[in-house]
C-alpha cells in the first residue's frame, strides 16, 4: 500500500510527480497538522509513505522527529519529486512595486494602519496585491539597508 503526505501540496502535484497513492493525506495551515496525525496511524510494515520533499515533515530537529516516527511505525519512506519545498509565505510571486517612491509610501501606510486596511489601501491606491509577509519582510529590508549604510 502507498499513501501519500505533504504538507501545502496536492493531490495534482503529487501525480506530476509520476505519484500514484491509495490514499493522500494533505494538510496547510487551516487542517494544523491533522491529515499528519492521521497518515501516522495509517502508516505501518508494507506501507510506503510517499513525500514529494523532507520539508513537507518540517525543518531541524521536528523533521528528524517526524521521520524517525514514520519509520517507527515499519513504513518506508520515499521521496519523490524534486524535493523541493512547496512555495509558502514570502513575496507573492511575480510582484513588483512600480518604483522605490510607491514602496515608500506602501511603506508609510502598513505603519500607519493595522494589516488588513493597509492591505487594501496599498492594492486600492498602489494596484499592488501584496501580503504581510512581504510588508515586513520590505520594512526589516530597509531597516538593514539604512544601518549598512550609516
Amino acid at each position: 500500500m502507498k499513501i501519500a503526505y505533504g504538507m501545502n501540496r496536492t493531490e495534482k502535484q503529487f501525480r506530476a510527480a509520476g505519484v500514484e497513492a491509495d490514499k493522500f493525506y494533505l494538510d496547510n495551515k487551516m487542517s494544523g497538522m491533522r491529515e499528519r496525525l492521521d497518515m501516522m496511524i495509517a502508516a505501518g510494515k508494507g506501507v510506503t509513505v510517499v513525500v514529494l520533499s523532507l520539508a513537507d515533515f518540517g525543518t531541524g530537529k521536528a523533521q528528524q522527529k517526524a521521520i524517525r516516527a514514520v519509520k517507527a511505525t515499519g513504513a518506508k519512506l520515499e521521496v519523490a519529486g524534486d524535493g523541493l519545498p512547496a512555495s509558502v509565505g514570502g513575496r507573492p510571486s511575480g510582484t513588483e512595486w512600480p518604483s522605490d517612491e510607491a514602496l515608500d509610501k506602501a511603506l508609510i501606510i502598513w505603519d500607519a494602519l493595522p494589516a488588513p486596511q493597509a492591505l487594501a489601501m496599498i492594492e486600492k491606491d498602489l494596484g499592488v496585491k501584496t501580503n504581510r509577509n512581504h510588508m515586513n519582510h520590505q520594512r526589516r529590508k530597509r531597516a538593514r539597508a539604512k544601518l549598512n549604510s550609516k
